[in-house]
């Protein structure tokens, strides 16, 4: 637990050079980040009791604030490395704090600082680390401070989640305005004098405030009016009332001239400052995604539906990101148009269904139609192979719907979808659709159990019924070769149907979990399936067998989607996660047929080296080979040859001077070999050589010093305890044979000799 403290990262802040991170234990870190690589140059301990809540630096970027859950504030001196002020006086949680940007040498150096308990800022002067003010009036947390100076006069302006914005005076300490902003405030900044805005140089002065309503508002706080309210945000409350896209901060970048927006979703967009129009997105949290599709005629982009009322459209190239919007609720299936990979549809829980035209090079989206018409959630959505006329949706009112799409027009208005067919398709909710490759049949899976095949002729009519599952049914797919359909389900299994007879052709268990998205691929002849424990399955439909099974997500992996040319795979889960999966097959099959040919040659190079009893180079082939027995059979070739030269009265320890010039990683794989050979009594002579070997040559401290010696000790241990005991057996029995067989030779002797002398 300790560790996990202290990677979780609470706070950051940077200047120029250093990057400060702040993590759950209340220790913070200085990386350096100018290097090509990051460096940690300094941690220290805060003391804070509690994580740190804000962190901010002074206009020099040295003295840095930290304030914290138990309601202090600290300024650190991160050059000098000593702390330089201990302020007390906040009450709760320290939500902000802010340096004066300009102190003078007759003038206090203010530093203001808010907790989220009284909604209280109280004024700090750091030449006398005094608290010399507390400014009182908002009714809720405070949550943006700036200090605006213009001349001899300076103001502070503060923002609340009281929808108030306040100015007071610094030079009387006093409050002298206060705006009604109608909205919960998240943050606010100063518009800087000089800059364009609109196309007009600022010369008022004007204030950015951020809220709630996720639009970005410019007020002039001379006379509290509103001067502009961005009319293209993405982020702007629905029509429903749904405030989860409310921004949490916003910040000024005087660099780019753009305005960093931060989201409820942690999404990041920038805007530029002259006109407010998008100018990039970073998405950072995906939340759950439930579904994936390959977009653009490349397939360079993927669309994602993740828990939330936006679409996001990845470029899988740069990975920048579009979000798009136009549901009111949580879109729950996407389906990309095959005939035209620039159209896709989209269905959500604000039970409707649109159309969606993409724009490549812009990255923009266009909703060109809305069907309206179910009564519950749309489910899923399908769309044919061949055709640009109709989609297919599914809802939770047990409903089926084909809706007929009308050509394009030039105008920029949404048009309504007309309902070509309906039916009361299955008893409950329908999970997922499927239209087969000849856009022919449609396939229904649903909560009931059941998967039902429908003809589209001139009207939707019901072919069969497949029973067979004991859950409900998550997903459908048809096969693109054979005239079957594949249908995977929360009892954990994968079923076959053939379409003509209805009946269940195979079933493949090995889940062991609801088994919640499944694909044919490579030609009908390989299914590829996920589930909820976050597994993903291949299989091999003619042996029904799996043939490779990878942990790939944290929780449910409910999207899978197969590019084209089925070389990439990508998947999203509840995890937040989106994993791209790449089709290695070919590659493992040429490295496996080069490796082989290497095997190959080595093995001939042996055989060569074994005949013209090299044995250094054999045994160091033999090694790198994996070949214990080779191995083996070399050294006892070895000591044959030591055995001739003792017959011959030529004495040498052939097996040291055959192993003295390997490697030491190649002796030391030699020694994990014989420790496997001394298990057995037939070989433990060889085992016993090499391990005298080794202590020679390495010591006996080099080989306790390698990661396995423990197991290796104990492996040897017993087993040369039990040669050693049947070895001295074996020598007593001899011993004692030896001493009858002398016994024998005494006896006949002295038979003898009676015989001679009688």
């Amino acid at each position: 637990p300790k560790a996990e403290e202290e990677e979780n990262v609470v706070n950051f802040t940077a200047n120029e050079s250093d990057v400060f991170v702040a993590h759950k234990n209340g220790f913070i870190k200085q990386w350096c980040y100018i290097d090509e690589e990051t460096s940690l140059k300094r941690t220290w301990n805060t003391s804070h009791v509690g994580a740190i809540a804000f962190m901010t630096f002074d206009s020099s970027s040295t003295i840095l604030a930290t304030g914290g859950c138990d309601s202090l504030v600290k300024l650190w001196d991160t050059q000098r490395q000593y702390i330089t002020h201990y302020l007390k006086g906040c009450s709760g949680v320290i939500s902000h704090i802010k340096f004066h940007p300009k102190p003078k040498q007759d003038k206090p150096y203010y530093l203001l600082a808010t907790g989220d308990h009284d909604s209280v800022v109280n004024v700090y002067d750091l030449k006398t680390s005094k608290l010399v003010k507390r400014f009182e009036g908002h009714s809720s947390t405070v949550t943006g401070i700036e200090i605006l100076i213009n001349g001899n006069e300076e103001k502070a302006i503060t923002c609340s989640r009281d929808k108030l914005m306040m100015i007071w005076c610094l030079n009387t300490l006093e409050c002298i305005r206060k705006f009604p902003i109608f909205e919960s405030l998240e943050s606010l900044f100063i518009l800087p004098i000089g800059k364009q805005f609109r196309d007009e140089t600022v010369n008022d002065n004007l204030v950015v405030t951020a809220g709630e309503k996720g639009v970005l508002k410019v007020w002039n706080i001379e006379n509290g009016k509103l001067v502009y309210e961005q009319e293209n945000s993405i982020l702007k409350a629905s029509e429903s009332g749904d405030d989860g896209q409310l921004i949490t901060q916003a910040i000024y970048t005087k660099e780019t001239d753009e305005i960093a927006v931060v989201s409820f979703e942690n999404n990041v967009l920038f805007y530029n400052l002259n006109d407010f129009n998008l100018v990039r997105q970073l998405v950072g949290h995906n939340d759950e995604v439930l579904d994936i599709k390959f977009l653009g005629t490349n397939e360079n982009f993927i669309v994602v539906a993740t828990n939330s009322r936006h679409i996001k459209i990845f470029d899988l190239r740069t990975l920048n990101c579009s979000i798009v919007e136009g549901h009111t609720d949580i879109v729950l299936s996407i389906a990309v148009i095959p005939s035209n990979p620039l159209m896709f549809a989209s269905s959500s829980k604000d039970n409707t269904l649109r159309i969606w035209l993409f724009d490549e090079d812009s990255m923009s989206v266009t909703c060109c139609f809305k069907g309206s018409g179910h009564s519950h959630s749309v489910t899923s959505v399908a769309a044919p192979f061949k055709s640009l006329d109709w989609v297919v949706t599914a809802s939770e009112d047990t409903t089926l719907k084909v809706w007929h799409i009308p050509d394009f027009s030039d105008d920029d208005d949404v048009k309504p979808l007309t309902s070509k067919f309906a039916v009361r398709a299955h008893e409950k909710n329908i999970n997922a659709l499927a239209v087969s490759p000849n856009d022919k049949l449609i396939c229904s899976a649903s909560q009931d159990k059941t998967a039902k095949l429908w003809s589209l002729d001139d009207q939707l009519t019901l072919v069969g019924t497949l029973r067979g599952h004991r859950r409900g049914i998550w997903c459908v797919n048809f096969s693109p070769v054979d005239q079957v359909v594949a249908t995977s389900s929360v009892d954990g299994t994968i079923k076959i149907w053939s379409i003509s007879d209805l009946s269940c052709l195979k079933t493949f268990e090995g889940h062991e979990s609801s088994v919640l998205k499944v694909q044919f691929i490579s030609r009908g002849t390989q299914l590829i399936s996920s589930s909820s424990d976050g597994n993903i399955k291949l299989w091999r439909v003619k042996t029904n067998e799996c043939t490779k099974t990878i942990d790939a997500h944290d929780s449910k992996v409910w999207s899978l989607a197969v590019s084209k040319d089925e070389q990439t795979v990508v998947t999203g889960g509840g995890d937040s996660k989106i994993i791209f999966w790449k089709d290695v097959t070919i590659e493992e099959q040429e490295e496996a047929a080069v490796k082989q040919e290497q095997f190959i040659e080595e093995e001939q190079k042996l055989l060569n080296l074994i005949q013209r009893k090299k044995w250094t180079k054999a045994i160091k082939i033999a090694v790198r080979l994996g070949q214990p027995f080779r191995a083996q059979n070399i050294l006892k070739e070895i000591i044959r040859d030591e055995e001739y030269n003792e017959e011959n009265q030529l004495k040498c320890d052939v097996v040291k001077q055959s192993l003295e010039p390997l490697r030491e990683d190649e002796l030391l794989s030699l020694v994990r070999f014989a420790m496997k050979w001394n298990m057995n009594s037939k070989h433990c002579q060889i085992a016993q050589r090499v391990l005298r070997v080794a202590f020679e040559l390495l010591g006996h401290e080099k080989l306790l010093s390698i990661p396995d010696a423990k197991e290796m000790v104990e492996s040897f241990l017993p087993f040369t305890e039990r040669h050693f005991n049947r070895i001295s057996n074996l020598h007593q029995s001899v011993t004692f044979m030896q001493f009858m067989w002398n016994n024998m030779k005494l006896s006949d002797n002295v038979n003898a000799l009676r015989i001679s002398d009688s």
